[in-house]
């Protein structure tokens, strides 16, 4: 057996079995020098070369004895179907040269089916909408552009860690003094899979905008001195396709409206935004013929969706100041700089909505509703907060009447007494909001400054005062007389109970000193909040005759020293 061997070994060629070098085949394949694919070799491809010269037909290496997932991904795809090779798309002896993408094929695909092609062409990757992602990321960049950083805690109002729609449209209509307005927003999509399984059809609309779409998670990322991040709602920045079961829950879902009352078809509602304002004015009549009366509807600078989404959950109604601010401030936001004259102007902006002063024909109210201060803001208090201090199954809708005798408004600070032994952070906080709309904001008022058409006994929100229910299906106005101003301690109304009250005058100081007994005494009662200016007057005019008569005393003592 031993020489049997060794005959064969004698027999056989010299190179026979022994592995064929790369260099070796770059002696004649000299176009291939300075391939990459790889620590590959030549022959861990063309594994049927044993010896040189090899055979001028040689069998197509097979790629899935290597990259048998791509293969088995690839097998599914719509580009096999269409029978192309590997090679179609990879070089496979330099595969960073001549690197093929979809464009290279595809570069003058029209996308006219896709609505804002242009928008998600620029934003998204062919795999998100053509294959089938196994992951993906929205990331939305706050940029600081001067040398002050955006604080978080300016967007996160209520402190939970996580920005939602409302906190962020108010970041947007609110340039804050940090950085003064000078920041960015960058929004960037960021989607992972295979591009070797490529389907036939894209992906459904719903794939995307939907609650459990591939974007169903976003992160909002500071730049400034440092950086910070937080979850923020991806619905905000890629708007969710309305349901049904999400649509009965609207403003319109609940008044009876079917989606078929505003889209008779599977076509665009409108083409443009003046033919969707008229599906609007088909139930909302009067407000149209007011809207194109004014500035904003005879310059063709706003329509009904640029204010108002039809497929919100919440209507206007249901916001309070603040968050009706913002809706203007998206367009209008240098309003600020523009109300400087205005004395203690946040202050009036946290309790007051533009159409408070731009729209007088609006209905204005005082309101009133429960707050609880988190992290030094105060936050109003939600439906599933305040039932689980009444306690569960208790009927909120029925909580105040005039069956028991006691008006609304002791029920009221009944109610707030004991929620406020639960909740020691609890208060009544108030907004001057319009109760009913009117669509004229043509007047400017900036150059009237009457302060007196807010701060007097006699404003005309005095008129319509409610108090704010939250409920389960939409807060409740309930109509109230306003006497919490003055049946509960100050500290409960700190920023309101100075609202109405007028400066004292002489004509009221004059008035307190020529009365006497009883009516002096009622006198001082009527005077309410007044007696602050009337200390504040004391108070500076003893210190001013204090400075006169030290000075007056100093002279003297000088003048006796030298005599």
């Amino acid at each position: 057996m031993i020489l049997l061997a060794l005959g064969l070994v004698l027999l056989l060629p010299l190179r026979a079995g022994s592995q064929v070098k790369t260099s070796e085949c770059l002696d004649c394949h000299e176009g291939y020098k300075g391939y990459s694919h790889g620590s590959k070799s030549c022959t861990d491809c063309h594994s049927t070369i044993t010896s040189l010269p090899h055979p001028n037909s040689l069998p197509r290496p097979s790629c899935a004895e290597c990259h048998q997932q791509v293969v088995y991904l690839y097998d599914q795809s719509v580009h096999n179907e269409k029978g192309m090779a590997c090679k179609e798309c990879h070089n496979v002896h330099f595969l960073q040269k001549d690197k093929k993408r979809c464009g290279s094929c595809h570069g003058n695909v029209s996308h006219r089916t896709l609505p804002s092609s242009a928008k998600h062409l620029d934003h998204l990757a062919c795999i998100a909408c053509h294959g089938k992602p196994v992951s993906a990321q929205m990331t939305v960049r706050v940029v600081t552009k001067g040398k002050g950083a955006v604080d978080p805690r300016t967007i996160d109002r209520n402190g939970d860690q996580f920005i939602d729609r409302d906190e962020w449209t108010s970041f947007q209509g609110l340039p804050r003094s940090e950085s003064k307005g000078k920041f960015s927003v960058e929004k960037s999509y960021r989607v992972e899979g295979n591009m070797h399984l490529i389907t036939v059809k894209p992906v459904k609309c719903e794939a995307c905008h939907s609650a459990k779409g591939f974007f169903s998670h976003a992160r909002l990322r500071f730049f400034g001195k440092t950086v910070t991040e937080l979850p923020i709602d991806a619905s905000i920045f890629i708007p969710q396709l309305p349901v049904s079961a999400i649509f009965a829950q609207t403003v319109h879902g609940r008044s009876g409206v079917k989606c078929a009352d505003c889209h008779t078809s599977q076509k665009e509602i409108a083409q443009d935004r003046s033919e969707s304002d008229a599906v609007c004015a088909k139930c909302h009549k009067e407000v149209e013929d007011v809207y194109n009366n004014s500035a904003h509807g005879t310059q063709g600078v706003a329509h009904c969706v640029d204010c108002h989404n039809p497929h919100r959950i919440r209507s206007y109604r249901e916001l309070d100041a603040e968050e009706r601010l913002a809706v203007c401030a998206r367009c209008h936001k240098d309003y600020l700089s523009r109300h400087s004259w205005l004395p203690n102007t946040s202050l009036h902006f946290e309790y007051l909505e533009c159409a408070t002063c731009h729209s007088p024909s609006s209905r204005k109210s005082m309101v009133f509703y429960f707050a609880r201060r988190k992290q030094g803001r105060k936050v109003p208090l939600r439906y599933d907060e305040l039932s689980v201090f009444v306690g569960p199954g208790a009927d909120l809708r029925n909580m105040f009447g005039s069956g028991r005798g006691i008006s609304v408004d002791t029920q009221i600070g009944q109610l707030f007494i004991n929620l406020k032994k639960q909740e020691p952070r609890l208060l009544i906080d108030a907004a001057i909001l319009v109760t009913k709309v009117y669509h004229d904001y043509s007047i400017t008022r900036l150059e009237e400054k009457k302060c007196v058409i807010c701060h007097s006994r006699d404003a005309h929100f005095y008129e319509s005062m409610y108090f704010i229910l939250p409920q389960k299906e939409g807060p409740e106005y309930i109509r109230i007389r306003g006497t919490l101003l003055s049946a509960y301690p100050l500290s409960t109304f700190l920023n309101i109970s100075l609202l109405g009250e007028d400066k004292i005058s002489k004509r009221d100081i004059d008035a307190f000193l020529r009365l006497k007994g009883t009516a002096k005494i009622d006198q001082a009662r009527a005077l309410g909040f007044k007696w602050i200016d009337f200390f504040g007057i004391t108070l500076i005019a003893i210190i001013l005759i204090g400075v006169c008569i030290h000075i007056i005393l100093r002279i003297i003592s000088r003048i006796a020293v030298r005599r």
